[in-house]
């Protein structure tokens, strides 16, 4: 989580200082691997103006024991692959609960769409409403889309166009103080 913060967060101010944005106007989305990381950057800062939170692991500690849709336990993931975490959850239990964004939901201060949808075979629903019942739970400005029956990605035509219009309607709201 924190090597995430170390180079996005970097490169915004760097992008703030040049003149080529400002703070107040910057949002930022992710999907997957990038939903963990961009609900994982909200923890640490509030330099963006929205977010957009797609698919994203929120726990680690419920996340980890759970099997992947090809039978295979995500245990992999953490310990040697996509999460870096080095050690199995047991070995650094500690540290698996630092980089759970849930752990952190207190420190959100912006304002998140998060989409998960209850057929996602890669990380399961509930890691998408349990960051939002908790941040609903802070007070924190918070909505969930859940597309049913659809997975980790979406599959239907008017489902994309629906989620597309609505992550366009979300960032002019927040960035262009859009009404729409």
């Amino acid at each position: 989580g924190n090597s995430v913060c170390n180079d996005v967060i970097s490169g915004v101010e760097y992008l703030i200082l040049k003149g080529i944005t400002e703070k107040g106007k910057i949002g930022i989305q992710g999907h997957s691997f990038g939903g963990y990381e961009t609900s994982f950057l909200l923890t640490k800062s509030d330099i963006f103006s929205c977010a957009i939170i797609g698919s994203g692991v929120s726990n680690f500690t419920a996340n980890y024991p759970v099997m992947r849709s090809n039978g295979i336990s995500t245990m992999f993931k953490y310990e040697a692959d996509q999460y870096r975490m080095g050690s199995s959850m047991h070995d650094n239990l500690d540290g698996y609960i630092k980089n759970s964004p849930l752990f952190a939901a207190k420190n959100f201060k912006t304002p998140v769409l998060i989409f998960h949808n209850d057929n996602d075979r890669a990380v399961p629903y509930q890691e998408g409403q349990s960051l939002f019942f908790a941040l609903r739970r802070l007070g924190k400005p918070a909505l969930l889309v859940n597309y049913k029956k659809e997975g980790h990605t979406l599959e239907e035509a008017g489902n994309k166009k629906d989620w597309t219009n609505k992550m366009q309607q979300y960032f002019d709201y927040y960035l262009k103080n859009s009404a729409k």
